[in-house]
């Protein structure tokens, strides 16, 4: 491991004893080798973990937790699902039904426009269909619009002619 990723599980898991013990000990061998990530970890338990041990332990006030329980209390709960095939069914429940069929519908055209291009034979439809199809997706799927231009030398006439 790098020093950098060494010092990030320093602060992380390391320290907190909760990394697992194949990590651990990597970490230790890195320590007993390097000066510079030892200076770290001596940083580190000096400035994070030392002060934490030696602070007493606060007590929050009785009415603090008897509002905290009314909050939770006040909160309405849902009536779990009956049977099992209810439960299926909110799984599956799609969120925006509207933006799922607007994502299916678009997918189709652009899977029928795909057809049409991987059918006429020519390579370079093939890669502009191929191009079309993953910026869809990445549209949907994260937001990305990204255009390759040296695929998309090809006019819209000769497309779809």
């Amino acid at each position: 491991m790098k020093c950098r990723q060494i010092q990030d599980l320093i602060l992380t898991d390391y320290t907190d004893n909760e990394a697992p013990e194949a990590v651990r000990r990597q970490v230790e061998e890195h320590l007993a080798a390097c000066s510079a990530c030892r200076q770290f970890q001596a940083a580190v338990r000096a400035r994070a973990v030392e002060p934490l041990q030696e602070a007493e332990r606060a007590q929050a006030p009785a009415r603090l937790w008897s509002r905290v329980t009314s909050a939770i209390y006040a909160q309405p709960l849902e009536p779990a699902p009956a049977g099992v095939l209810e439960r299926i069914k909110n799984l599956v429940a799609a969120p925006r039904p509207a933006l799922a069929l607007s994502t299916v519908a678009v997918l189709l055209v652009f899977g029928a426009v795909l057809g049409r291009l991987y059918f006429t034979g020519s390579v370079q439809r093939h890669q502009l269909a191929e191009a079309a199809v993953e910026e869809q997706i990445d549209y949907f799927a994260y937001g990305n619009v990204t255009i390759e231009t040296d695929i998309l030398d090809i006019g819209l006439e000769e497309i779809f002619s």
